[in-house]
């Protein structure tokens, strides 16, 4: 299974290992343990929120991968922006962080996420907020798709050939 990584510079990619739980759970009070959660308003102050973004990185192919990776950036932003407005707070007081995750995270692309985002960042304000806070990772997936996903590049892939062959028969009646 690979880890987690910042996205970042190849050399600051690595996430560091924590020898324990990251999260402290509280006193057990009233209520089994089985009905607890750490999530709950036991553990967070009133009111508060804080969001966990996550963006599936899956290239259906064709597309420019520059074009791709600042396309994702844009689209974090933008929900970012949404975040810290229905919050009324900076990003770093709302969202805990965003993910990037897919099939095709890997080093070498947080390092082009993170040269476009360096490139960017005057128009990517939130996401470099994060980034600056060590709250902007990758993810690689193993298994990156669903049945559903998996239906749809399938069906994809049919019609562009489909329509290849059209094309193709279309020639030859031309020729004959």
């Amino acid at each position: 299974m690979n880890p987690p990584i910042f996205i970042a510079p190849p050399n600051l990619q690595p996430l560091p290992v924590r020898p324990g739980p990251s999260v402290q759970l509280a006193e057990e009070s009233a209520g089994s343990a089985a009905t607890r959660s750490r999530f709950s308003v036991d553990y967070y102050p009133a009111n508060s929120a804080l969001y966990v973004v996550g963006e599936v990185y899956a290239p259906l192919g064709g597309e420019n991968p520059l074009q791709r990776t600042v396309q994702k950036l844009l689209q974090a932003e933008r929900t970012l922006q949404f975040l810290c407005a229905k919050e009324g707070k900076p990003v770093g007081d709302c969202v805990l962080g965003v993910v990037f995750m897919g099939p095709h995270i890997d080093t070498a692309l947080a390092s082009q996420l993170f040269r476009s985002l360096t490139y960017y960042r005057a128009v990517l304000p939130c996401v470099w907020a994060l980034h600056e806070k060590r709250r902007l990772l990758g993810y690689h997936m193993r298994k990156p798709f669903q049945p559903a996903v998996e239906a749809f590049l399938n069906a994809t892939a049919v019609a562009q050939l489909t329509q290849k062959v059209e094309q193709l028969e279309r020639r030859w009646c031309s020729l004959m």
